[in-house]
């Protein structure tokens, strides 16, 4: 498969959406980057090669721009496993806290809690740094799909 090649661009675009669509149904987020089909490399150049040829051909409409843009920007939220892993245990705790019936003091005692206080601060630098490496390419797509050059 050559991700520069429009036919093939076209064929890694479709395993990475079916993959990306599966994910978000099933609420899957973080999601792990060994899940997707082929590297992230390959998987944003062949989005860039489908997104130049779609704009050059004129076959680009509303629909399928607002797609590729939320798959060119979705691969940052492909993270290694012990990333993945630790925004997981974070959500759960947040949600095991949330749901816990006991009040104020009482939460500190629990796994949950314990959970939250340890991995705080390094889940907030994580979604910072997902944050930022999908703004880069949400600029480089918005160039290209209005036909303004090559993604870099």
């Amino acid at each position: 498969m050559h991700p520069s090649d429009p036919n093939d661009a076209r064929q890694i675009v479709g395993a990475y959406v079916a993959r990306l669509e599966h994910d978000l149904t099933i609420n899957r987020y973080p999601m792990s980057r060994a899940a997707l089909p082929y590297a992230k490399p390959i998987i944003r150049t062949a989005l860039q090669t489908l997104t130049s040829d779609m704009v050059r051909t004129g076959m680009m409409t509303i629909e399928l721009r607002e797609m590729l843009e939320t798959a060119y920007v979705s691969l940052a939220d492909y993270v290694d496993d012990d990333l993945a892993r630790l925004l997981r245990e974070h959500r759960e705790a947040s949600d095991a806290l949330e749901r816990d019936a006991a009040f104020g003091r009482e939460k500190t005692h629990t796994d949950a809690w314990a959970t939250l206080a340890a991995s705080s601060a390094l889940v907030a630098r994580v979604a910072r740094a997902i944050a930022d490496e999908s703004s880069a390419p949400r600029d480089e797509f918005h160039q290209v799909s209005a036909g303004e050059g090559a993604l870099s």
